[in-house]
């Protein structure tokens, strides 16, 4: 089993099992109804099948989530209005969901964007959203999305109308890897920002993941602290 994790240590299905841990405590405190569902660790074959149905590789620290935690996560809690969530599709989920997504984003090939300010750096952006598998999916279209291929997997922040104005770029980089994305949006609970715009909330590093733009009482310090985050 060890030889299907060459780049990650053992522990991965621990740490997040002790992030939701935490997480979960910090929102019982407050009062918040919690659930928590995660499917049983895929298999290599299953992973490997759904990586041939992607045509694209799945980022290690992807397949160790399927491979050592589970096949899907769902995470949601409530306390009267407030809510927060985390939704990890399972392998075949992921596959379904990269289908939709090139029949509503993938479709431009060819297209001369005419809406902004620069084309020739739309038709690069769109190229380059070729490689990105959209992970966590908002109810408007935008989507954290993982960058597959050499060269790092950062998660990236799709915007829906990217190519609707603007300059042509999508894409901000909201954390270097997969689990460094996990571990700060554990330290807000999972929780969208004040005004539901996540733009709002973009740094030129990532994201301010402070109560300044979340909610002061769902911002785990210590978790943020353990993150390195202000």
């Amino acid at each position: 089993m060890s030889g299907l994790f060459p780049d990650e240590p053992p522990g991965l299905e621990r740490e997040l099992g002790e992030l939701l841990d935490r997480v979960q405590a910090h929102l019982r405190q407050a009062g918040a109804k919690c659930v928590l569902r995660k499917g049983r660790p895929a298999s290599g074959a299953a992973v490997h099948r759904a990586e041939a149905q992607l045509g694209l590789l799945l980022p290690q620290q992807l397949k160790d989530v399927y491979l050592r935690y589970g096949n899907g996560v769902l995470f949601r809690w409530e306390r009267g209005a407030d809510r927060g969530r985390l939704d990890l599709p399972t392998a075949e989920g992921l596959v379904e969901q990269y289908r939709g997504w090139k029949e509503v984003v993938l479709w431009k090939d060819g297209y001369d964007f005419p809406h902004v300010a620069d084309p020739g750096r739309a038709r690069d952006t769109y190229a380059g959203m070729k490689s990105w598998l959209p992970l966590v999916v908002q109810g408007d279209g935008d989507a954290f999305c993982v960058v597959t291929g050499p060269g790092g997997n950062p998660v990236v922040f799709h915007r829906h109308d990217w190519d609707d104005g603007g300059t042509g770029e999508n894409g901000h980089r909201v954390a270097a890897d997969l689990l460094s994305f996990l571990r700060d949006w554990a330290g807000v609970c999972f929780t969208a920002p004040t005004g539901l715009c996540w733009p709002a909330a973009f740094t030129a590093g990532g994201v301010a993941w402070t109560a300044g733009h979340f909610k002061d009482k769902y911002v785990i310090r210590a978790v943020l602290a353990d993150r390195g985050s202000p």
